[in-house]
């Protein structure tokens, strides 16, 4: 999408600052990654049939598109949004976000898929992680685009299971998101009840020297050192160890530090000014 500027991440109570559409996780998630779509155009409908249909039944593909969101810019251009729901219909499992721009009424559009993590392939997986729902508010000429992000193998209805509540919303008083360390007993991929019982002795910060690539640093809670690993973890919330043996998304089943197991906020915006 053109003209895009800043992009902002709102989880729960912790606010977070990203970089820009679109989210992209690194080159090797989980077991098996999938590939993000590329941009492209299409004529009267905002969202290809040819997202749905990879490695699936084409028979269903148009089908899967489901909760849209629709705006119109102060610019007049139209702004939609829909889950992509790869080869099912259900509420997690490793569904992504399309988002498609139109300036001429809608005669035809500019699509690209917002948000993308890849884990597991574009198929369902309950390993995976999900966005879902995405809702879409125009101030101006800025369009604001909300959306859920359930973690790894967590979906609606056993996320619901584990709202935020005293004691274990997710972040500290600093509005920092809190998280525990992976182990061989508990980890990312670990059922919700053992993650929710987890230790959450850690937090992601974010750095004084911020940059896109370079962006948060996991500290300690009681001593406020950084954790060992030499991570790098960029404004997305991917992580990457300088050996190479993690690259990944702290979202992600295989990432070495992982959050509470409940449904997140995500929110981002796009700037479209007048031409």
């Amino acid at each position: 999408m053109k003209n895009r500027k800043k992009v902002l991440s709102f989880l729960l109570a912790g606010v977070l600052t990203l970089g820009c559409f679109p989210v992209t996780a690194g080159a090797t998630n989980n077991s098996k990654d999938g590939t993000k779509p590329a941009d492209g155009t299409t004529v009267e409908q905002p969202f290809p049939k040819t997202l749905f249909l990879e490695e699936h039944n084409s028979s269903k593909g148009f089908t899967r598109f489901r909760i849209p969101a629709l705006v119109t810019a102060g610019n007049g251009a139209l702004i939609a949004a829909t889950d992509i729901r790869w080869d099912i219909c259900g509420d997690g499992a490793g569904l992504d976000t399309a988002v498609s721009r139109s300036t001429d009424n809608g005669a035809t559009w500019s699509y690209t898929v917002a948000n993308y993590l890849g884990d597991n392939g574009n198929r369902f997986n309950r390993d995976s992680t999900a966005f879902i729902d995405p809702a879409l508010l125009a101030d101006g000429d800025t369009i604001y685009l909300a959306c859920d992000l359930l973690p790894a193998g967590l979906a609606v209805a056993n996320a619901a299971r584990y709202p935020a509540k005293a004691g274990s919303t997710g972040y500290d008083t600093n509005g920092n998101l809190l998280l525990a360390l992976s182990t061989t007993s508990v980890n990312g991929l670990s059922s919700s009840t053992a993650r929710a019982a987890a230790s959450y002795d850690y937090h992601l910060e974010k750095k004084a020297d911020a940059t896109s690539e370079s962006c948060y640093e996991i500290k300690n809670n009681s001593t406020s050192e950084v954790v060992d690993g030499d991570y790098t973890i960029d404004d997305h919330f991917n992580i990457k160890s300088a050996d190479g043996a993690v690259d990944t998304n702290l979202f992600c089943g295989d990432t070495p530090y992982f959050q509470f197991p409940t449904d997140f906020l995500y929110i981002t915006n796009s700037n479209f000014p007048h031409q």
